[in-house]
């Protein structure tokens, strides 16, 4: 509802509005068309200013609008997201959109021409002020056309929303590394989880679109509870459809697995990190992003599934290693337009699941047979139920295509039970050394956050920092089809393999080299 007031100026919910109540003729007053702005703490010359209006949630749709300033020929297409970093699909948000348009400063309308599924063109981007749309939310759409999971979409609700900012958020291009401020006019009662930092002035701030697209939010009737290990501040944010699950709840799971991880990586490499949970009718998993992730979980008691939280936090909260300290330039620059596979799934989420289960066995999280269960199940999914002739770099580099996508759930599996494989080989030639864990550290120090590897050079880089004879582990495992060596790997450690079963049990008498390999294997040193 708008507050009309005589000859003035209002500031409302962020934006300046101009009212003339000068009389015409004696008859009744005119009202001029309100001209929204941006706030004046913001410098359009150096950020685009987004303000999205959940107050307004008609439709399931957001209601976005835009503030630019300077924009050129060269930023004329207003781009959506075609996919979206740890997705790994096609997700061409560009299809939720709704009413596309475009204004001058004066509040005139420009001309604005959709040009494929994720662009629109500015007829006038000289003139271009402000940018205006409604984008609907993923969760309810009927027959999508590409199907997106729930932890990378978007949900708009009477009490709460989750928002994937890739998701709802487009940009001028030409300026993906221009800062982006983001102002959520919301319910008051509404609370907001985010690792986006906030300002001064209550405005989200993000250092370019990559940053911004890396950063989801959670809003609504949420819950909260902070742990702090060390010099890293965790944060947990939760709604629960029935209120039967709070943050508090899931507290304890979360604090189990990040003294897990700290004694797995020696210590948290962040200062921060958030925990961003949506309770309610059904579980889809959960997606990682830099300091925060999104978990989709079924409404149930978090007693009754506290090992698939814990696994799926840990998981997740490993991607801190890979791929945030240890990347290509393909994730370093992601490219929202044109979805381009990197051949290195297998280290991206391969290692990252082999990670989140070996550092909960080492921490004593978890026991020997609980991790031999779930390595032997790994081992069961991959020999029955994927194409075995698809390599982990043909997984890789066929992720975005259809075929791929039928495949691409196997670098769980294949892929975490090749990083196991590749530990027990990277120990057995260091003579208890360097396993697979020592040598994420050494990358880690080597590139981190700031420095990405080349995607086509990172096997010789890993052969060089390890042995030559990695390399042929690599062209069988990861690059080739050959069939992985259960038997002759897991019994240098004293794990003996069942091919009818695929159960890996420990040898009742393990030889003295065996002995020794298998306590480097199960301990952090």
């Amino acid at each position: 509802m708008k507050n009309l007031r005589f000859v003035g100026i209002i500031y409302f919910l962020g934006f300046s509005v101009i009212f003339s109540c000068a009389p015409d003729d004696g008859g009744d007053p005119i009202v001029e068309p309100d001209i929204p702005s941006s706030p004046a703490s913001v410098s359009l010359s150096e950020a685009v200013f987004y303000n999205v209006n959940l107050n307004d949630r008609t439709g399931d749709s957001f209601k976005v609008r835009v503030f630019v300033e300077g924009l050129t020929d060269a930023n004329a297409i207003f781009q959506f997201a075609a996919t979206a970093p740890g997705t790994y699909d096609r997700l061409n948000f560009g299809t939720y959109v709704n009413d596309f348009r475009a204004y001058n400063e004066d509040y005139e309308s420009l001309g604005v021409s959709k040009l494929s599924t994720n662009q629109w063109q500015l007829e006038e981007p000289n003139n271009t002020a402000i940018i205006e749309y409604e984008i609907r939310e993923t969760w309810d759409e009927i027959n999508p056309v590409d199907f997106i999971y729930r932890m990378g979409g978007t949900s708009i609700e009477e009490d709460h929303s989750l928002i994937n900012t890739f998701a709802v958020m487009g940009y001028p291009t030409g300026l993906k590394e221009k800062k982006y401020i983001i102002s959520i006019d919301r319910p008051a009662d509404w609370l907001i989880g985010t690792a986006l930092p906030e300002n001064d002035n209550g405005y989200y701030v993000a250092q370019d679109y990559d940053h911004l697209a890396d950063s989801p939010l959670l809003l609504g009737d949420l819950t909260n509870a902070t742990i702090s290990i060390d010099q890293t501040d965790i944060d947990i944010w939760t709604y629960s459809v029935t209120d039967v699950n709070t943050s508090a709840d899931i507290k304890y799971q979360i604090e189990e697995v990040m003294y897990d991880a700290k004694a797995f990586l020696e210590e948290l490499p962040v200062d921060n990190y958030t925990f961003l949970y949506h309770f309610g009718e059904e579980s889809a998993g959960a997606l990682e992003h830099s300091y925060s992730s999104v978990h989709v979980m079924e409404d149930i008691p978090v007693s009754q599934q506290s090992a698939w939280i814990k696994y799926v936090a840990a998981h997740e909260f490993f991607h801190i290693i890979t791929p945030l300290n240890i990347h290509s330039e393909i994730i370093e620059d992601f490219n929202f337009v044109n979805p381009t596979p990197s051949r290195h799934l297998w280290l991206y989420e391969g290692v990252t699941d082999w990670a989140a289960w070996l550092m909960r066995y080492r921490n004593s999280s978890i026991g020997l047979n609980y991790l031999l269960e779930e390595f032997g199940f790994k081992i069961n999914v991959n020999e029955n139920y994927f194409d075995k002739s698809y390599s982990l770099t043909d997984i890789s580099l066929k992720s975005y295509t259809e075929e791929g996508a039928e495949q691409y759930s196997n670098v769980y599996y294949r892929g975490a039970i090749v990083a196991a494989l590749l530990d027990i080989r990277l120990l057995e030639l260091s003579n208890g050394e360097r396993g697979l864990r020592e040598v994420m550290l050494e990358l880690v120090e080597r590139y981190g956050p700031e420095n990405e590897f080349q995607d086509d050079q990172f096997f010789d880089v890993f052969v060089a920092m390890t042995y030559p004879e990695i390399a042929d582990f690599i062209e069988n495992y990861i690059q080739g089809t050959t069939d992985l060596p259960y038997q002759e790997y897991f019994n240098k450690i004293g794990i003996q393999y069942d091919p009818a079963t695929y159960a890996l049990t420990p040898v009742s008498d393990p030889t003295a080299e065996q002995q020794f390999l298998f306590e480097r294997w199960r301990s952090n040193f």
